[in-house]
């Protein structure tokens, strides 16, 4: 039985706390936040998603809470519909949407008799023969393994591999929410403008996940108010331009910054990095939430391999660091087709979505999907 600590109750930090402690390990799990912090809106769960959900005992759940995915529909900024990619058609695990509060309660459910600690954080790390951790609030503890899962601006990573390995950011601005609205759309739609994209994603009844980004290398529309994004993105019509007209300053809308990071390596010693601390990717194919609990299986089963944590993290990292790459890379090159502003190079990806549309979207999962992780 190794003592494993666990960095930030995330997504990817709870499933590999859920993965570990399922093989007996004794697991503790900090996260620096004081109370849970349940934003980012919505989930796209690809089929990638099932088999790794399977293993750590949450797909039904995810199942009952979510919305199945039948299809995905692509728009042009004006509505016109460019294709449709029928999933049900593909024989591929079940695509799901969730919001994400309820996906990361599922997660703590799952994860109720792990210890976890919040409001806390590494304040210093020596390791040796095992790992020496003082923490924030001055206590102490040692363990086996340290892994470091606290997301995409990572404080584990900056520790073990210095601000060389800080994101880099990706020159665009991002918001999303969730709202109810009338219109009955039963599939993702997803629309792609004149330098930005969006997403309307059905979670169930009324209730839609909202998603937009668009070029802005300067950083103008960070601190834009909701009631702006009107105006900002006024070439959108259809029902995503409708959402946006209706957007007001009571509406809960989060801004980010879309970035990417891309340490040379996820591991040190007795320390490794997961999920977006380790890979964090453009959103372009959905993979945040999917690749996180890939990375928590696939260590617990090198662990259970032998006793040799080093070997088992060098083995863990080979393994996965390939298609998480692999993942960040098409996520690059789909979103360089939204970043597109020309009209004749948007016209001509428009009438190239209508021909070879379908293949091109399932060419970004078939591997994800049909090879081993």
């Amino acid at each position: 039985m190794m003592r494993v600590l666990v960095c930030g109750g995330g997504i990817a930090g709870l499933s590999t706390a859920i993965a570990l402690g399922g093989n007996g390990h004794e697991v503790r799990v900090i996260e620096r936040s004081r109370r849970w912090q349940t934003g980012g809106a919505g989930l796209h769960l690809p089929g990638n998603a099932h088999a790794p959900m399977t293993y750590l005992g949450i797909a039904e759940d995810v199942a009952r809470a979510g919305k199945a995915i039948p299809r995905i529909d692509y728009h042009s900024h004006r509505g016109n519909r460019l294709f449709s990619l029928n999933l049900a058609k593909k024989g591929w695990p079940p695509f799901q949407a969730i919001r994400r509060a309820d996906f990361h309660e599922i997660l703590r459910r799952r994860a109720s008799a792990i210890e976890i600690g919040l409001g806390l954080e590494v304040a210093s790390l020596e390791q040796g023969d095992d790992a020496a951790v003082r923490f924030s609030d001055g206590t102490t503890g040692r363990y086996d393994l340290i892994v470091g899962a606290d997301g995409i601006n990572s404080r584990m990573r900056a520790a073990l591999f210095g601000e060389a390995s800080a994101p880099r950011d990706m020159g665009l601005t991002c918001w999303r929410w969730t709202t109810d609205h009338p219109f009955e759309i039963d599939a993702p739609q997803f629309m792609v403008g004149c330098g930005s994209a969006a997403l309307i994603m059905p979670l169930g009844g009324s209730r839609y996940y909202v998603y937009t980004s668009i070029e802005d290398p300067d950083r103008r529309f960070v601190d834009a108010a909701p009631a702006a994004l009107a105006g900002i993105l006024n070439e959108y019509d259809g029902a995503f331009g409708e959402m946006l007209t209706g957007l007001g300053p009571e509406d809960v809308v989060l801004s980010d910054r879309l970035v990417e990071a891309r340490p040379t390596r996820w591991i040190e010693g007795r320390a490794c990095l997961v999920g977006d601390a380790a890979h964090g990717t453009l959103p372009t194919i959905a993979q945040g939430a999917a690749q996180a609990m890939e990375d928590a299986v696939a260590l617990a089963e090198e662990l259970e391999l032998g006793n040799d944590i080093p070997a088992a993290l060098n083995r863990w990292q080979g393994r996965r660091m390939p298609r998480a790459r692999w993942v960040q890379d098409q996520s690059v090159k789909r979103m360089k087709l939204a970043r597109l502003k020309a009209k004749p190079a948007v016209a001509t990806r428009n009438m190239l979505f209508r021909m070879i549309g379908p293949m091109v979207l399932a060419g970004g999962w078939r591997p994800l999907i049909e090879e081993p992780f």
